[in-house]
């Protein structure tokens, strides 16, 4: 999430910013880290995982 703003517009930027604001108040904490790898094998990862793209 280094990048959450790159090629997006204020407003989605925004609703974004103010998503992940929420998600650490109501969990009380940071995000965890959810992948971590080479970015030639992330789909794969997710998809292992369930989430297909």
């Amino acid at each position: 999430m280094d990048e959450v703003s790159t090629s997006l517009d204020s407003s989605m930027t925004y609703h974004i910013v103010n998503s992940l604001k929420q998600y650490v108040h109501i969990l009380n904490g940071t995000s965890q880290i959810v992948y971590q790898g080479p970015h030639e094998h992330v789909l794969e990862f997710f998809e292992s995982m369930g989430f297909k793209c």
